[in-house]
């Protein structure tokens, strides 16, 4: 896990160390343990490291192959890396290191941009320099678990900068402009991350699942290109499905095997639902330490999972940590927390992720997290709406069809977990699904928080796209939610709160084969009746205490913001004053005093519309009037 920038100039211009060295050094948390930098006339690269396999210095990137052609920067793992370097070896290549990344760079060698990604198992950004070739190649793993940026100059013969982090480009000259369309994609569909646009202006991202080239002598022309296929057609031609639930079982003990191999100690994430109770489960039965979890508390019943995390961590003997963050610690360190995170947050969830990494970075180097299943299976209760229109529209898991009396009895059970009326759920089955009702509701709330100047961008938005994988509505929901914003807002929170403090953060449930075989898996495997992430219950029914398994209050280290908010009444005028709500143009100043007076007198709940726009004037304050310097809790 680490942080890597470079630069490539026109024939002719040397990189200027210096600007490369600040690049670098701006990414300092994100491998403080070394650093690197190597300069070849045009092209420079530049590293950070954060030392998880092979703790010696023969890890320190840039890495050379053999003769010297090819030069690596890389950031993550590759999980896979014995059995490939095995592979490797029996071709021929010699190793100077026992690290995963070297593999990654003879790979290229032996087999090609376009051979090799497809045989890597890991979560990874990576640059190649070939100067044989002449160019330079860019990639990232299939779900975008790590992050890389990149910036071109207009001309064609003009420069090319890329780098883990944001602030790494800001600090190479790269101007601080916000996106406006993409402010107001934010504000009106809560939206991020789900395309290769970021909030300033000109910086993109390379997308999941994708690698880009470039020549040395034309460096600002890019083309993304895809290397990964989430079909499910394309699944159901790699994965056994007669027997799903042990294939799935399979899948994921593996994953977990493979991610637990590291060379400083690793712990677990746990809030106490099923996702990461699963992962500690397996993790204990397949590792050869004692493991330690982490948790939050908080002094709030509907809030508070205590008894849960308590419950797992005395079952499977983790040595368990807590800590109970308040008001207080949200106002003192929720600048810091938008400052790392590089962009406004929409939800104040990943607020307690961050807290929760601050404390594991004291015992260890290595968190497991339990992200994934419910992208990959249906676990919030939003999906049982497209669920229930499959349905009417396809068979059962005896193959019959599925008439609308027992739908309709569906329809109860559900409502009475939920809280919402089963006619909700009827109409969802009968037809009116209700997804674009939502997206509606929430531009027109935020229409009206928009000052016109700010409207004037909606054209500007991507549009969402319709063409999602899949053979039903849920199979197509949670395909948006994998491939579009939903997953990958959630990876960039993990990745910038656990960077921020040094502290490498794994997903098991995101190993790309294993979300491979839920594309192809029928839908009423996925969710069955009223019980979400079916085939993950069945795979832990043995595994796992009852309680936890049939846990159906879906919570994951979730946030009391709107009390702590009303605790914080000064914090919040103070930072969403008229005049500092003026100065940016963006907002009716009158909508936002109305919404904290509301929330303040305890009218109305606004804490999440609040929370958005503290993030917005924070970001604004760290990154625009700020220029985005390093971390500050760092």
């Amino acid at each position: 896990m680490c942080g890597l920038c470079g630069i490539v100039q026109p024939s002719g211009r040397p990189v200027d160390r210096n600007r490369l060295e600040q690049m670098r050094d701006s990414m300092r948390h994100r491998g403080p343990d070394d650093e690197g930098l190597r300069i070849d006339g045009q092209v420079g690269l530049g590293h950070r490291r954060l030392s998880i396999i092979d703790l010696t210095e023969a890890g320190r990137q840039p890495l050379a192959n053999e003769d010297g052609c090819l030069h690596l920067v890389f950031n993550g793992e590759l999980y896979n890396y014995v059995e490939l370097g095995a592979e490797l070896r029996q071709a021929g290549h010699r190793f100077a290191s026992q690290t995963d990344s070297e593999i990654v760079l003879h790979a290229i060698e032996e087999w090609g941009i376009e051979g090799a990604l497809p045989r890597f198992v890991g979560m990874f950004a990576f640059a190649v320099a070939d100067h044989n070739a002449r160019q330079l190649l860019l990639a990232r793993d299939p779900l975008g678990i790590k992050p890389l940026y990149y910036k071109t100059s207009e001309s064609p013969e003009g420069e090319f900068l890329f780098a883990s982090e944001l602030r790494a480009l800001l600090r190479a000259g790269v101007e601080a402009t916000p996106s406006l369309p993409a402010i107001y994609d934010f504000l009106s569909l809560e939206r991020f991350d789900h395309d290769d646009t970021t909030f300033f202006s000109g910086i993109h991202q390379l997308q999941p699942g994708h690698f880009l080239r470039i020549e040395f002598d034309t460096p600002s022309r890019v083309q993304q290109m895809p290397y990964w296929d989430p079909r499910p057609e394309t699944a159901r031609a790699r994965y056994d499905y007669d027997q799903p639930v042990e294939t799935f079982t399979h899948l994921f003990d593996d994953s977990v095997r493979l991610q637990l191999r590291s060379d400083v100690p690793v712990g677990v994430f746990l809030s106490g639902g099923l996702d990461s109770s699963a992962i500690v489960e397996a993790a204990t039965r397949q590792s050869t330490q004692s493991l330690q979890s982490f948790s939050v508390n908080f002094d709030d019943d509907g809030f508070d999972e205590t008894a849960f995390a308590s419950q797992v961590a005395d079952t499977f003997g983790t040595q368990h940590h807590r800590l109970t963050p308040d008001a207080g610690v949200l106002r003192q360190e929720l600048a810091s927390f938008v400052e790392a995170q590089e962009t406004p947050t929409n939800g104040p969830g990943p607020f307690s992720e961050w807290c929760v990494a601050q404390l594991a970075a004291q015992h260890v180097k290595v968190a497991l997290s339990g992200q994934g299943p419910d992208e990959m299976l249906g676990g919030y209760h939003l999906y049982f709406l497209p669920y229930l229109h499959a349905r009417l529209r396809h068979r059962d898991e005896e193959g019959r069809r599925v008439g609308i009396g027992r739908v309709a009895g569906e329809a109860r059970r559900i409502g009475a977990l939920t809280g919402r009326s089963p006619a909700i759920y009827l109409a969802a089955a009968i037809g009116a699904r209700g997804d674009g009702l939502r997206r509606r509701l929430k531009q027109t709330r935020a229409r009206r928080l928009m000052q016109p100047e700010l409207l004037n961008y909606a054209a500007e938005v991507t549009p969402v796209q319709q063409d999602w994988p899949g053979d039903t509505a849920l199979d197509r929901a949670l395909a948006e939610a994998l491939l579009g914003w939903g997953l990958r807002r959630l990876l960039h929170y993990t990745d910038r709160s656990t960077m921020a403090v040094s502290l490498e953060a794994r997903v098991p449930f995101l190993d790309h084969r294993l979300v491979e075989f839920c594309f192809g898996l029928p839908y009423h495997t996925k969710i069955r009746e009223d019980r979400s992430k079916w085939i993950l219950r069945e795979a832990m029914s043995d595994r796992l205490p009852a309680q936890i398994v049939e846990r159906r209050d879906k919570k994951g280290f979730p946030t009391p913001v709107g009390r702590w908010l009303r605790e914080s009444e000064d914090f919040v005028r103070d930072h969403l004053a008229p005049s500092m709500v003026g100065r940016r143009g963006l907002l009716r100043e009158a909508t936002v005093a109305r919404l904290q007076r509301e929330h303040f007198a305890g009218d109305r709940d606004h804490g999440w519309a609040l929370w958005r726009l503290l993030n917005l004037e924070l970001w604004y304050q760290a990154f625009v009037d700020g220029s985005g310097s390093p971390i500050s809790a760092v």
